[in-house]
């Protein structure tokens, strides 16, 4: 069987993530396994990680302490302002939580960055890549502009 290639736009977006480590990448990929927010913006992967001794419990669950609103207000003094003038359900968006009574992490996602290469990139980026890690598609609450 041949195997097939990415688009070229995807491959692009790919080879960016690898070659564009900040140096908060690199500090990050230092810390064990988190919970986070996060956005896709122009291919790139940004947000906010919490070891799991830093996040928010609820129950059996462990939640990034900082909500998507939260992370966007902050945002505005490093994203470009084409970007940060928009709302911020405007780019595909999801989180990841911490199931203590499965054992599990929870990427909860929108549908459009639902991909093998995007999770990938998401459980490199906050650490996963050596945890139980299920995926959720929420349309309802997760849908950027293109998905809506």
């Amino acid at each position: 069987m041949e195997k097939a290639s990415l688009p070229e736009d995807l491959a692009g977006c790919m080879k960016s993530l690898e070659d564009e480590r900040t140096a908060e990448e690199k500090r990050v990929a230092a810390k064990g396994p988190q919970v986070a927010v996060f956005y896709v913006i122009d291919g790139r992967i940004y947000g906010h990680g919490d070891d799991l001794s830093a996040a928010k419990v609820e129950g059996s669950m462990l939640w990034p302490r900082i909500n998507h609103i939260s992370w966007w207000e902050n945002a505005r003094d490093f994203l470009p302002a084409e970007v940060s003038g928009r709302s911020p359900s405007y780019y595909p968006r999801g989180r990841i939580i911490y199931s203590k009574h499965q054992g599990t992490f929870w990427i909860v996602l929108d549908g459009c960055i639902n991909t093998p290469e995007w999770i990938d990139a998401l459980k490199d980026k906050y650490n996963l890549q050596d945890q139980s890690v299920g995926v959720y598609e929420e349309p309802s609450h997760y849908s950027c502009h293109r998905c809506r």
